[in-house]
């Protein structure tokens, strides 16, 4: 199965593929990363 991805989400699981390969050196910058494009993608259009 195929689905599209947009930029953002596919930023956010190449930082989550290299956050996996650098553990445990940068794992926590990785992760810092991944969780700021997430709460990006979560967070609705038009809500600050």
């Amino acid at each position: 199965m195929f689905k599209e991805v947009s930029d953002l989400e596919d930023d956010l699981i190449e930082i989550l593929r290299m956050a996996r390969k650098s553990y445990p050196n940068g794992y926590e910058r990785f992760i810092q990363t991944a969780q700021e494009i997430f709460d990006e993608l979560a967070t609705p259009p038009g809500f600050e």
